[in-house]
């Protein structure tokens, strides 16, 4: 059970991403980058080059790690001011990871030009969306007294 100086819904919504981080890491690494970007229409001997295959194992394990580390700062983490500091920061990584995949998608530069690319765009929205909903709820626990907070 959250103490009642905690931040509201950072607890829960930081378990949540990060299990999904994990999740979606866990299934790409399983499905492979051949598969993944067979959508796009990359040439065949770039999918098939073991430099690309490492890269995108790289880039799946470290999505993971991430995914642990945003659990265990939503289960660890005590107190509003250092939950605040960690929803702001993680809010702030999320709107850079959203700006990276849109800016590379269908919307932006094309690299990534089937209309596929926007369900990443759309799952960096809901990312962004839950970790702000923490980060407003976190200013309006500062503006009342601690036994006003309610966790929710």
């Amino acid at each position: 059970m959250s103490a009642p100086a905690d931040v509201p819904a950072f607890r829960t919504t930081l378990t949540v991403a990060g299990v999904l981080f994990v999740l979606l890491a866990v299934m790409n690494l399983v499905r492979g980058p051949a598969d993944i970007l067979a959508p796009f229409g990359f040439a065949p001997e770039l999918l098939g080059d073991p430099l690309f295959g490492d890269f995108f194992h790289w880039l799946f394990v470290h999505m993971a790690t991430i995914g642990v580390l945003i659990v265990l700062l939503g289960r660890l983490v005590d107190g509003r001011r250092r939950q605040t500091v960690v929803a702001w920061t993680l809010l702030a990584a999320l709107l850079h990871y959203g700006y990276l995949d849109l800016s590379t998608s269908v919307w932006g530069s094309g690299l990534y030009a089937d209309p596929a690319s926007l369900v990443i765009v759309a799952m960096d929205a809901a990312f962004v969306l839950a970790v702000g909903h923490v980060c407003v709820r976190s200013v309006l626990v500062h503006l009342r007294p601690p036994e006003a907070a309610v966790e929710g």
